[in-house]
């Protein structure tokens, strides 16, 4: 109920007039580009007719080049025309929380591949409110029970190898990255960084057990399921990032996953003034629309009482730093202030 409330904020806020995303704040712009991708013959399992598994994707590419891509009323400061384009950076694959769309974390997606990262992110069809798809398919929402967690848990993280697979081939490469007239015939799939946020980290957590092509992940803020909780990560690196107040002693499924992962660098923090929905691009939302949400009930209790762009700053921060290490990258990661 708070998401809803929220996304109606702003709604009715940007409706009154367009507004500018604040430009990127690392070095680099971006480029982006959205993708329809089928994994055929693999079989949705929530599909109630027999339909292979077609996903969502969003890619940032770090470039230099300015331009605004209008996202009306809201606009995005990307590139949509690549110039000194390189393949040479780390893949990241973003996943979100459950029954919420990828696109409420562009800001800070764009945000982290202004940091030199390649930052894909997935919609994933029955378990997000609604997918429309671009070639106009609409997916409504399953609405999974508890029961049905598990199983989601599993696809997502097939279908994050998927697209690794799909990055790992020329055809594929240029279609995600949006050059189907260009030749790419390489990309840095070998180490890849996977991060989530609340369902989304349990799924990036299971593709890491799975395909050991990943070598780094990040928990924003969610709970773990079976079997990566009992198995734990060998040999790859993993961060915990929680909200004020949530930590092992709270959450004993990452208090499990913590004691049986090791031979990796592993590290927990807790982001203080933060709560659930700090980790997505609300915060930031409200702050650039100037949507006065003291007194609404629940609502600093689910986004927290930091600033928006101060947010951004942060989780650009801790995931490009952790990344920058995790992945094995440039030696000269690029410290920022917190």
């Amino acid at each position: 109920m708070i998401l809803q409330i929220l996304l109606f904020l702003l709604l009715v806020a940007a409706a009154s007039s367009a507004t500018l995303i604040t430009h990127p704040p690392g070095p680099y712009d971006t480029f982006y580009n959205t993708v329809q991708l089928t994994d055929t013959p693999r079989l949705d399992p929530f599909s109630p007719n027999p339909t292979n598994r077609t996903i969502l994707t969003s890619t940032f590419i770090p470039t230099y080049s300015t331009a605004s891509a209008s996202v009306t009323p809201l606009t995005l400061s990307t590139c949509p025309r690549l110039s000194h384009l390189s393949f040479n950076y780390p893949l990241l694959i973003f996943s979100p929380g459950l029954s919420t769309t990828r696109l409420l974390y562009n800001i800070l997606a764009q945000a982290i591949a202004s940091e030199g990262y390649i930052v894909l992110s997935i919609d994933y069809p029955y378990d997000i409110e609604i997918l429309e798809f671009p070639n106009g398919n609409i997916i409504p929402s399953l609405d999974l029970t508890d029961t049905q967690i598990p199983l989601g848990v599993q696809t997502r993280a097939r279908d994050i190898s998927f697209i690794i697979d799909q990055l790992s081939t020329p055809s594929g490469l240029s279609m995600l990255l949006g050059l189907p007239n260009c030749k790419v015939e390489w990309l840095r799939t070998e180490r890849v960084g996977v991060y989530g946020h609340s369902l989304g980290d349990a799924a990036a957590a299971e593709a890491m057990r799975l395909d050991s092509r990943i070598v780094a992940g990040i928990n924003l803020d969610g709970t773990m399921f079976a079997p990566v909780i009992e198995t734990g990560l060998h040999n790859q690196s993993f961060l915990l990032f929680e909200h004020e107040n949530k930590t092992q002693d709270t959450d004993s499924t990452w208090k499990e996953f913590w004691g049986n992962t090791r031979g990796g660098w592993k590290v927990e923090l807790e982001l203080k003034g933060a709560q659930y929905y700090t980790f997505s691009d609300l915060p930031v939302l409200l702050e650039v629309l100037g949507v006065d949400v003291e007194g609404l009930p629940g609502v600093e209790g689910s986004i927290g009482r930091l600033e928006g762009q101060r947010v951004v700053d942060i989780i650009r921060g801790i995931v490009g730093v952790f990344f920058g290490v995790g992945l094995g990258g440039d030696p000269e990661v690029r410290i920022i202030a917190l």
